[in-house]
């Protein structure tokens, strides 16, 4: 939903981080006219994630435990006086319900 845009680009000009925990996002916001077909819901979540992600140059996609929410799957990106993406670390890593990855350039810092 647009509330998740609004989080990003309103911390943006802020030059604050933000995180958001999409439990929907509209395909129109950021598609252009691509349609998505043929998929399951949880597949189609997945890809918006991924578009939402790169969109907003997030840093940060991390799946959590399906046991707190149906939608698991937190987006962040960290200030700009903050930026955290040249810290040491390792990508990877995990287990399949705590799947870590990091969008674009960077190391995972502690959460």
């Amino acid at each position: 939903n647009e509330a998740n845009k609004y989080v990003a680009d309103m911390s943006r000009k802020a030059n604050a981080g933000w995180a958001v925990m999409p439990c929907c996002i509209r395909s129109g916001l950021y598609l252009r006219g691509a349609s998505i077909l043929d998929l399951s819901s949880e597949d189609r979540y997945k890809v918006l994630c991924g578009v939402f992600a790169e969109a907003n140059d997030a840093r940060l996609v991390r799946k959590i435990s399906r046991d707190i929410t149906a939608r698991p799957i937190i987006i962040a990106r960290w200030g700009m006086l903050s930026d955290r993406s040249s810290c040491a670390g390792e990508e990877g890593g995990g287990s399949r319900d705590s799947l870590e990855f990091v969008v674009k350039r960077g190391a995972m810092p502690p959460l």
